[in-house]
């Protein structure tokens, strides 16, 4: 999965400064529906490049519309796995990242990162713009 302005390489090096070895890295994403008690695979594929061992779903009802959204949510992937899911995986999964400091979305056409600290933020926006202007 690349984006337009990034290669996989200045994505490996982005995700690794943002999700350093030590830090404990957690993923949530849509698995499933649920359309009138019956369940849909949202068909994620994520267990292709995130080993999956430590999970809990999480299902939030819209009464309304009778659907449900099943969302995974997985505790301590290795930094290696989201990396590889990042930089390899073509489906187009709604997926979110998230340690103690960062919160980040990927797709094929942008990388959201979210920090309570906005240093942290400008500090990898200076980065990223030495490292493409290059």
């Amino acid at each position: 999965m690349i984006t337009d302005t990034l290669s996989a390489t200045q994505l490996k090096q982005l995700l690794t400064e943002v999700f350093s070895n030590d830090a404990t890295i957690h993923t949530i994403f849509l698995s499933e529906y649920m359309i009138r008690n019956k369940r849909k695979s949202a068909n994620p594929k994520v267990g292709k490049h995130i080993h999956i061992t430590n999970w809990r779903e999480v299902i939030i009802w819209d009464e309304e519309d009778d659907v449900a959204f099943i969302h995974a949510h997985v505790r301590n992937i290795s930094q290696e796995s989201l990396i590889n899911y990042c930089t390899k995986s073509t489906l187009e999964a709604y997926i979110i990242f998230y340690s103690e400091d960062y919160l980040l979305y990927v797709n094929s056409d942008v990388v959201d990162l979210i920090s309570e600290d906005p240093m942290q933020i400008e500090k990898l926006r200076l980065l990223h713009k030495k490292t493409t202007s290059k």
